[in-house]
């Protein structure tokens, strides 16, 4: 099953079990993990917990033979700037190998749920981001969860976890981001699956 977690509930650790069991299947494919920590965000006290966390995940997933790539306090250009070069050499690798490759996403820091007429859209925030800003918009300074995943569909196995508290803009704010389906091909235009489906 590919399919983005909601850490938050369960803490950064979440997942990591499935992931074991699933890179154990084919030890010779090639692992790779791009990590985001936010916590440094404009105008905002820090928040405590994504150093911790991130560390936590990374000690982890080395301990998996992940290649990973670690960055904290991205604003929005670098974090496309990495994530592209990421792909890249991911995409290289799995073609090099013949078996494809396994990746991870670990986000931690600030979410935001949007509505865009009848379909929700999951965003990571960089720290760049100023919601006080009337020039701020989601397509310009936020990082569509959605858009990174159609990046990922030539991954054997994608595992995308948003260790973030949800903002949706004060109507009714609630722990966690909705799941995101990963698995290849799936239509992203439609709104996030339903948590209970498998």
């Amino acid at each position: 099953m590919h399919r983005a977690a909601n850490a938050t509930e369960a803490g950064p650790s979440a997942g990591l079990d499935r992931i074991k069991f699933r890179v154990q299947e084919r030890p010779d494919r090639p692992r790779f993990a791009f990590l985001i920590a936010n916590w440094e965000y404009r105008g905002s006290a820090a928040l405590i917990n994504p150093k911790s966390d991130i560390d936590a995940v990374q000690e982890a997933l080395g301990d998996l033979d992940f290649e990973i790539y670690r960055y904290d306090n991205l604003n929005v250009g670098s974090t496309f700037e990495y994530l592209g070069q990421f792909v890249q050499k991911a995409t290289a690798a799995a073609a090099d190998n013949g078996s494809g490759c396994d990746i991870m996403i670990y986000y931690s820091g600030h979410g935001i749920q949007l509505a865009q007429g009848s379909l929700i859209r999951n965003y990571i925030v960089p720290v760049s981001f100023d919601p006080l800003d009337p020039e701020s918009s989601a397509e310009a300074d936020l990082v569509c969860v959605q858009d990174v995943l159609k990046y990922l569909d030539f991954a054997t196995y994608r595992f995308v976890f948003l260790d973030a508290c949800r903002d949706d803009g004060g109507n009714g704010a609630s722990s966690g981001l909705l799941p995101e389906d990963c698995r290849p091909g799936a239509d992203r235009s439609a709104a996030p699956w339903s948590a209970e489906r498998t």
